[in-house]
């Protein structure tokens, strides 16, 4: 009678293992660029429905938009809000943003000439965010005015893994709607 195992069911055993692991460990780098891609997604969508909340609400900064008295009592010398904007892959330099920020997107508010509440945020190097058609930004104006788009040119945007094995997009309507396919 044989106590414990050949040389060829060992070698045969760890092969097996070997693998099933190379397998796994292929699915499981593919499902975390596709999750990588599906919050990015999530979180630009969310950042385009902030702006066109802010936008609709009348949400500004009354330090900048308030006057000389920084209050917002809608005196003669307060600023209009224009509308909070959202760009795509800003273009860096100054009074633009920051030269790292390419892969991102920034959020603003403007009244007048004047941005608030700027925020920049870059994304990780094995997420791709690009637009299509030339249209990078989208300003959402208040009260019920939709956005600064105009059919055709509406905002659409792409996120792709950067090795191209996974995408997710979107599209920003003339009135403001984000619409996933």
């Amino acid at each position: 009678m044989r106590k414990g195992f050949t040389l060829v069911e060992i070698v045969v055993a760890v092969s097996l293992m070997t693998a099933m692991s190379g397998v796994m460990m292929a699915q499981y780098s593919q499902f975390n660029r596709r999750q990588s891609v599906n919050m990015a997604t999530d979180r630009i969508a969310q950042v385009m429905a902030e702006a066109r909340v802010n936008a609709q609400s009348g949400k500004k900064d009354c330090y900048v938009c308030g006057g000389a008295a920084h209050d917002c009592n809608n005196n003669s010398d307060d600023s209009i809000l224009n509308g909070w904007r959202v760009s795509i892959n800003p273009t860096p330099g100054p009074g633009n943003v920051p030269p790292g920020v390419t892969n991102g997107y920034r959020i603003e508010g403007i009244c007048g000439t004047t941005s608030f509440f700027v925020r920049d945020q870059q994304f990780p190097n094995n997420v791709v965010i690009s637009t299509q058609g030339g249209v990078r930004a989208v300003t959402f104006l208040p009260v019920n005015g939709g956005t600064n788009l105009n059919y055709p040119n509406l905002l659409y945007v792409d996120v792709d893994a950067a090795n191209g094995s996974s995408s997710d997009g979107f599209m920003v309507s003339e009135e403001g709607e984000i619409a996933f396919p």
